[in-house]
């Protein structure tokens, strides 16, 4: 396939994806916005991540959601690879989108907004997860450390690192959110909808 484009085979019919980043990105956004129910962010989901075929916008709500759930499973979440911890959240793809695009720019000389449409999602996180040497892994490692125990020798460093983290500090909303949990509850709320026929 080319650029960000897939396939999905679904009940026997094959279902062509667009997993451009930017795709992927907007489907974060449907997902954190509080004025659409789960099943209009699914809608809007799967109109961005898909061709629209008249098949997917038939399929009953439970369908939509265990479709997305593959599309998501299957081309979108990264393999976890052994041994990694999630533990703090150090990065926000959409609060932290221009350190991100400085750190392509810096690391690759690639502006990812002039890669709309042009970048798969699996290719823009890889450039991603190889970042080395930025202002964004610098914020992201004053996210992750942990303060060290205070002594009487250590009270300017412990000082300056609060006053860092509180500087570079996630806002509230999206401490702890992470995008497969999200796609979990709008899973479950729609097996509920389906179940109760509404």
């Amino acid at each position: 396939m080319r650029g960000g484009t897939d396939v999905l085979f679904y009940r026997g019919k094959k279902i062509r994806l667009y997993l451009y980043f930017n795709a992927v990105l907007d489907c974060i956004r449907i997902l954190r916005r509080s004025d659409l129910d789960g099943g209009a962010k699914l809608d809007v989901s799967l109109a961005v991540l898909t061709d629209g075929s008249r098949f997917v916008r038939r399929l009953p709500p439970e369908e939509k959601a265990e479709l997305y759930t593959r599309i998501f499973d299957e081309k979108i979440n990264p393999p976890k690879r052994a041994g990694t911890d999630e533990g703090v959240k150090t990065v926000d793809l959409l609060f932290d989108w221009p350190l991100i695009r400085a750190a392509f720019l810096q690391n690759y000389q690639i502006d990812p907004e002039r890669q709309y449409n042009r970048m798969h999602w699996r290719a823009f996180m890889a450039l991603f997860q190889g970042l080395t040497g930025t202002k964004l892994n610098e914020v992201m490692q004053i996210r992750g450390m942990e303060l060290p125990e205070p002594t009487r020798y250590n009270a300017a460093q412990l000082n300056e690192l609060r006053k860092m983290k509180r500087y570079w500090a996630l806002p509230l909303e999206v401490i702890g959110e992470n995008y497969g949990e999200q796609l979990e509850r709008m899973f479950t709320t729609l097996s509920k909808m389906a179940k109760g026929g509404q």
